[in-house]
């Protein structure tokens, strides 16, 4: 997949003045499932330039510096595996987006972009009949940030100096229990 974007950006100085700037947005992605009796497995990968982290150009400050509109880099793997023994499947599955940190990243006091989602997930399912399937699955889903690089005011210049190390990253992790039944007709 190739992309090309576009912005225009107002000049300040000159009313009605803009400049275009141009870009590309640009992924590519594969995967593969493969069964042999009771095993079943699958697994994808992705890797480009402003993918995002849900969907191919996300418009959101995760997928551009919101300072500098410099495009970010996704790199993204998934994969699953079940066991079938006759009504009992036992699956669980795993995967990873991970966000590269632009050079403007490093140096902008005022961002802590986001650098991976990760999933991980196990489930019991039982047929109960044709039509008729019990499922207990679990999630746990994680998000990690960068951190922002630690800065400070100059008390005499009252510019914004980057000063050694990052504000601590962020996490989040959430777990998710869920139990249901799902009929086919």
């Amino acid at each position: 997949m190739v992309q090309p974007v576009s912005r225009l950006e107002s000049s300040a100085a000159v009313p009605g003045m803009q400049t275009q700037y141009d870009d590309k947005v640009w992924g590519v992605a594969g995967g593969g499932r493969i069964e042999a009796g009771p095993v079943r497995f699958g697994a994808a990968a992705f890797r480009g330039k402003g993918l995002g982290q849900y969907y191919a150009l996300q418009n959101s400050p995760v997928v551009f510096n919101p300072s500098t509109y410099e495009i970010r880099s996704f790199t993204g793997i998934y994969a699953q595996a079940a066991l079938v023994f006759g009504p009992t499947q036992l699956s669980a599955g795993a995967g990873r987006v991970s966000i590269d940190q632009l050079e403007s990243d490093k140096v902008d006091a005022e961002i802590s972009n986001a650098k991976s989602q990760t999933g991980i997930s196990a489930a019991v399912y039982y047929r109960v009949a044709d039509g008729l399937v019990l499922g207990l699955d679990y999630f746990r889903f994680q998000t990690d940030w960068y951190g922002a690089p630690n800065s400070a005011t100059d008390a005499v210049t009252g510019e914004t100096v980057i000063l050694p190390g990052v504000i601590t990253p962020e996490r989040q992790v959430v777990n998710y229990v869920n139990a249901g039944a799902t009929y086919h007709w």
